[in-house]
């Protein structure tokens, strides 16, 4: 019998980070006879009432009760494939639990029972969720990270540095509560984050009394800080700066900012996949980040700043990044003269040995195949196609309602920057996610 194609969707929840694995589904789909089409929180309506789909792809619980609120009637068509290294920050089950199995398992137990499959990362992630439900072991599929898939990072590409006049510093900026994407002031960051709204939430737990929304932007200011001083340290004569801001920033802001003070350093634009920009710098200097699982695995020079101030440490919640088991083994100096000296030598950073294990448990996938192809495989199995007249119907009141309301939605904002996950899947940007993963993989992304 003709194999039939499987309509998939995918949901983009950061434009800038998550377009680069929707490309490559759809890139790589094609040949499986697998359609990816595209979602935002805009049409959350539409994909509820008009689920023609034989797939649905969500970052997570939190994401799945978003678009299907009622427990009674929830679809029996939704993979969960995280969109960030959530696993073992801390070696505790907690902040894997709540991408994976909800806020509150049990209150969250109707949702995450309808899963049809968990798409993980790594082994860890498998293992973390089976210790609270050994039933779930059928539905948990290991893939890989799909953001270091041959169909999502640079191919062949010469290293960086080529010239040997200026060497390439790239920072990776951590600032999502002071520079936060949609621009909410500090009156409302302090209101958000207070643990006394937030008692429920797992970035809070397993920490002491005494910290609380304050704490979360003061490390972000000290970071911010070391930053300064290092641009404003290095002669522009041999450095070059290169800041990649993150997804959940006003890249704006930094554009803004760098030229009113006449601060010398170039920011990438919002959307450039960070494969695109990895392999500009020849040297990386960040706060603790997921990233660092992908600059371990592109064996990229690296340096971690969360001890060059030592008073930094008081103010860490224990569900952090900063609590990150990978940190064990990298880079860290412990002083700005320390961190300036290992910026200014030729040498290459090595990380400690054995950091791989940690590693490979958070992004290899079982059978050491391409993740973006695992998903596609998966997909492909689990799904069976629904195609029928009701369904077409449904289908094309679905991606004409869905073109629409992004249509009219970018139109009403024509003046809003897109930033973060504030942004519209117009016809224009459907196009260029399509073109994403092909420009990437062959260098010719601008």
């Amino acid at each position: 019998m003709k194999e039939k194609y499987l309509n998939v969707l995918f949901h983009i929840d950061e434009l800038g980070r998550d377009s680069i694995v929707a490309s490559a589904l759809k890139r790589f789909g094609r040949k499986r006879k697998v359609k990816i089409f595209y979602c935002n929180k805009k049409v959350k309506n539409i994909i509820k009432n008009f689920n023609f789909y034989d797939a649905i792809i969500l970052p997570s619980i939190p994401h799945y009760k978003f678009y299907f609120p009622d427990p009674c009637n929830l679809p029996k068509n939704i993979f969960i494939l995280p969109t960030e290294a959530v696993g073992q920050s801390t070696g505790r089950l907690r902040r894997i639990q709540a991408k994976y199995l909800g806020i509150d398992d049990k209150r969250d137990k109707a949702w995450h029972k309808s899963v049809k499959g968990y798409l993980l990362w790594g082994a860890a992630h498998k293992e973390n969720i089976i210790k609270l439900y050994p039933e779930y072991i059928s539905k948990c599929f290991v893939v890989g990270h799909p953001r270091i898939s041959k169909y999502t990072t640079v191919q062949n590409l010469p290293e960086a540095n080529l010239d040997g006049t200026l060497k390439k510093i790239g920072l990776i900026s951590r600032f999502g509560g002071i520079n936060p994407y949609d621009n909410r002031g500090n009156l409302n960051l302090m209101f958000k984050n207070m643990r006394f709204l937030n008692k429920n939430v797992p970035k809070f737990e397993n920490s002491p009394e005494s910290l609380d929304a304050e704490d979360l932007s003061y490390t972000e200011f000290i970071d911010l800080r070391i930053f300064l001083t290092l641009i404003l340290s290095l002669d522009t004569d041999k450095f070059k700066i290169f800041l990649k801001p993150h997804p959940r920033e006003n890249a704006s802001n930094w554009i803004k900012f760098f030229k009113e003070n006449k601060i010398n350093a170039e920011i990438e634009h919002k959307f450039t996949p960070f494969a695109a920009w990895l392999h500009k710098v020849d040297l990386i200097v960040s706060p603790p980040s997921t990233s660092f699982y992908e600059i371990l695995r592109e064996n990229k020079n690296f340096i971690c700043i969360d001890k060059v101030l030592s008073k930094r440490e008081n103010h860490i919640l224990s569900e952090s990044d900063d609590k990150n088991q990978i940190l064990k083994y990298v880079c860290r100096p412990e002083s700005i003269n320390e961190l300036l000296s290992l910026v200014k030598q030729n040498k290459i950073i090595e990380p400690k040995k054995g950091y791989f294990d940690i590693v490979s448990g958070q992004t290899c996938s079982i059978n050491n195949e391409d993740s973006i192809e695992n998903i596609i495989q998966i997909i492909r199995q689990k799904s069976n196609s629904k195609e029928s007249k009701k369904i077409i119907i449904k289908k094309f009141i679905n991606l004409t309602l869905v073109q629409i309301i992004n249509e009219l939605s970018a139109l009403k904002n024509i003046h809003r920057e897109e930033e973060g996950s504030v942004f519209s899947l117009t016809l224009y940007r459907v196009n260029w996610i399509n073109r994403l993963s092909k420009k990437l993989t062959t260098n010719k992304f601008s």
